[in-house]
């Protein structure tokens, strides 16, 4: 019963109000506490008074059958707990943390480690330490005994990162695939309608090879009400490659980091709710980026998106982005793009949606001034295959180039591709599911050059809640 009664008091106590405010102290409590002093009680009903004293508001009561407790045995990881609990109620959070600490440090079994890292995220939620809360939430749901402490500790994970001012999305991921240099697909080629073809050799043609990729997404929030948010908008990404053995064999003088690729960016981001069924977002971002490990331009990219739910299940989004690309050795172009997409739920878990964009980049560079058209499907069946999770979306895409080098007529590029991803649910780790995709694109260009083939697998993770 008193491992019921202590199960109940940690969920309840977690860092959402539970309203178990009416188990106030009774007149037989009462009496119990005073008849304390004059005749013994045994620990187990010490940490049930201490318990309903939690429950009653009376943290420095619960302290003190705490302290009685800690006093007699140390070790005694409830106890530990019980004193954690109430001098966070207090408003002590360095010793509510210095409790929690040592319950940590002294806990045996797999539940009391549990136990101690949910009280350690409290404490330092309550001492505005909400970062390392989440971490601690993580670590708690790596431990968790059942599906219902998972839940709680989502929870707990939801409410403690929407009063964080800090919110970082960190992305990891392997990628094998047949074109890390986009290069083209054919051995020879003709250009310019002449009547003889050229041989590739070297990096024009695809080679083989492994992408290596990190990324870094993180907002700080200054300022906020009900329905405003603004944020500072920090975003780094990295990606390089290791070359095959047959790649090597194709062009010996390159290395996979010719073709990596690196960009940072700092800006500002506005958020605003209108109604239930409204959200509106405006970021402003100014970036570089590096290709080859050497300097490749810079950017000025405004965005304007809004989502909005026309019906119970359904969600319909758009957007607009204008981007100004500047700085040498990158050609210099002002591209703007409208992109839409529209999802359903079907049945409880289900999920249908049509995607599609219109691109248009306009530059004195002949590859950087061209339109592009983009329409795609996707799908989640809401069953699970081979124990993941799938998604299947398939697109296609028409790209217009009025000039090209390498033609008299311009340019014309089609692309159709699929993808595959599976999340793992039942493989966590930290609060986080590991992630495989599988993506093939063909594009077929009027210029042989850049017909390209591309076949891939990714690996990475992505987080549970």
């Amino acid at each position: 019963m008193l491992r019921r009664a202590l199960r109940i008091g940690l969920i309840c106590g977690a860092l959402i109000p539970c309203g178990i405010g009416a188990l106030a102290l009774s007149a037989t409590g009462a009496s119990a506490q005073h008849s304390a002093g004059t005749r013994e009680v045994t620990p187990d009903e010490l940490r049930v008074l201490a318990m309903q004293a939690l429950a009653a508001r009376r943290p420095d009561v619960a302290a003190t059958f705490a302290d009685a407790l800690l006093q007699r045995d140390p070790g005694d990881h409830d106890a530990r707990l019980l004193r954690s609990r109430a001098m966070r109620d207090m408003g002590r959070t360095d010793e509510a943390l210095a409790d929690a600490r040592t319950a940590w440090r002294q806990a045996d079994t797999r539940k009391e480690k549990f136990d101690a890292a949910m009280f350690r995220a409290q404490a330092l939620s309550s001492a505005g330490r909400r970062s390392m809360a989440q971490i601690w939430l993580r670590r708690a749901s790596d431990l968790a005994p059942n599906e219902e402490a998972r839940q709680v500790v989502a929870r707990d994970f939801d409410y403690v990162r929407a009063r964080n001012p800090w919110a970082t999305n960190l992305t990891f991921s392997i990628s094998p695939s047949s074109n890390i240099n986009n290069g083209s697909s054919r051995e020879r080629v003709s250009l310019f309608g002449l009547p003889f073809e050229l041989t590739l050799n070297g990096a024009a043609r695809a080679l083989s090879g492994t992408a290596l990729s990190f990324g870094l997404d993180t907002r700080y929030r200054f300022a906020e009400d009900a329905t405003h948010a603004h944020d500072v908008l920090l975003e780094l990404y990295h990606r390089t490659y290791v070359m095959s053995e047959e790649a090597k064999r194709l062009a010996p003088a390159a290395e996979g980091r010719d073709f990596a690729f690196s960009s940072a960016a700092i800006g500002y981001g506005f958020r605003m709710k209108d109604g239930p069924a409204t959200e509106h977002s405006v970021s402003v971002m100014l970036g570089t980026n590096w290709y080859g490990g050497d300097p490749y331009g810079n950017f000025l990219r405004g965005e304007y998106n809004i989502s909005y739910i026309p019906a119970p299940r359904t969600r319909l989004a758009f957007g607009i982005v204008a981007e100004n690309r500047f700085g040498a050795p990158a050609p210099e172009a002002s591209v703007g793009q409208f992109f839409a997409s529209l999802d359903r739920r079907v049945g409880r878990k289900a999920q249908v949606g049509v995607f599609g964009s219109i691109t248009v980049s306009d530059s004195l560079a002949a590859s950087a001034d061209y339109r592009d058209f983009r329409v795609g499907i996707y799908a989640t069946p809401g069953t699970t295959w081979l124990g993941a999770e799938p998604t299947l979306s398939l697109s296609t895409r028409r790209r217009e180039y009025d000039r090209s080098p390498f033609s008299f007529f311009g340019r014309e590029d089609e692309e159709i591709a699929a993808r595959l991803d599976l999340v793992f649910r039942n493989v966590d780790y930290l609060g986080f599911n590991p992630t495989v995709s599988f993506n093939a694109s063909r594009v077929e260009s009027s210029v042989d050059l850049f017909d390209t083939e591309q076949v891939g697998v990714q690996v990475g993770i992505r987080s549970a809640f």
